[in-house]
């Protein structure tokens, strides 16, 4: 867009924008089809200052990856590392897939960076999850996964009126 209108599309989009889900499909370790690896990302307040403000956008992954506990989204890396640790697909896998790969290569190892507090509500979501895919249990969204045939993955996405934590505070 040329420069003049940037400010107007921030704006807009920053405005309009409720969610994004992204996939990529896995090879299944067992060999019987695929998975969904999956990107969520809510238009949180957060979320919104980093699409108006141009200087926060490159920023909008760490708040995606710290957003895990809290509004239930979570990265690429993310969703392949716990597809990894449930044993649904591979290393090798999970490393093609990966944004960035060198990172996720460390982290598999446990390795952690001077910004790897990002991760742990991840890991502590994944520890208490109990083989769970957290993003499907989404705190103002629910997904669901319907497999035609194993090489067919679709997520649909459907508004939730009242979240679990909103029945909870109504009784």
């Amino acid at each position: 867009y040329d420069p003049h209108e940037q400010i107007q599309i921030r704006v807009q989009l920053a405005t309009v924008l409720r969610a994004v889900v992204s996939q990529r499909l896995a090879t299944r370790k067992d060999g019987q089809g695929v998975i969904p690896a999956v990107e969520i990302m809510l238009n949180t307040s957060r979320i919104r200052d980093m699409i108006l403000d141009p200087q926060k956008t490159k920023d909008i992954l760490l708040a995606i990856e710290e957003g895990h506990i809290s509004y239930g989204m979570q990265s690429f890396d993310q969703s392949l590392m716990q597809l990894m640790t449930e044993g649904l697909i591979d290393f090798a896998e999970a490393l093609q897939l990966s944004s960035f790969p060198e990172d996720f290569a460390l982290r598999a190892k446990g390795v952690v960076s001077a910004d790897g507090a990002r991760w742990d509500n991840f890991d502590k979501a994944k520890a208490s999850s109990e083989g769970k895919t957290y993003w499907t249990e989404l705190p103002r969204l629910e997904l669901e996964t319907m497999l035609k045939k194993p090489d067919d993955a679709n997520i649909l996405i459907k508004s939730v009126k009242d979240a679990p934590e909103d029945k909870k505070k109504k009784k």
